[in-house]
């Protein structure tokens, strides 16, 4: 089933927790004045997302102090000469430069804030593709939850909005003070 659309006056959760129950496996896109967010869903569960400008997993491990940019590097050349795509996560596990669980950290870490960006999206053009994956392609296997990422990203969407109203409120009181 592919689709596209309009995600104005549409719940994008919605159409995310649809992808979710149907137990659907391809790469849905959402598209917002020149940013694009790639979620990779294997069974309704999210194994992989990215956002354009948003720091890769290479920057993310050397800010850690987890990779040198000359692993990184030398990862990279590694990728580009295989035959056949592989995701940089596995190519840093299987040349033993980081180990699963840190990749799984970070990959984890990185699909969260994509989907906390996502949802404060008002409107955009989602479409989804189907596409079967090989199952050792990703780091993250099972994926994570849809229901749990939303559930997070709202909280942490309304905390925002309720932060954001109590500066607003706190900077009209002051105003009626001497």
């Amino acid at each position: 089933m592919s689709f596209i659309g309009n995600i104005e006056g549409v719940s994008l959760a919605s159409i995310l927790q649809a992808l979710s129950q149907d137990k659907l496996t391809g790469i849905a896109s959402v598209t917002k004045d020149g940013s694009c967010v790639r979620l990779v869903i294997k069974e309704g569960r999210i194994v992989y997302a990215n956002a354009v400008g948003q720091k890769r997993l290479g920057e993310r491990l050397i800010r850690d102090s987890l990779l040198t940019q000359e692993q990184l590097d030398r990862a990279l050349r590694e990728q580009r000469e295989r035959h056949k795509h592989s995701p940089l996560a596995s190519v840093l596990f299987e040349l033993g430069l980081v180990s699963r669980r840190q990749l799984e950290e970070h990959t984890k870490a990185q699909i969260r804030e994509v989907f906390d960006e996502l949802l404060s999206w008002a409107y955009g053009i989602v479409s989804f593709k189907p596409r079967s994956f090989d199952d050792q392609l990703f780091i993250v296997r099972d994926g994570l939850a849809t229901e749990q990422l939303l559930l997070k990203a709202t909280v942490s969407l309304d905390e925002a909005q309720h932060e954001s109203d109590t500066r607003t409120i706190e900077a009209e009181l002051l105003e009626f003070l001497p």
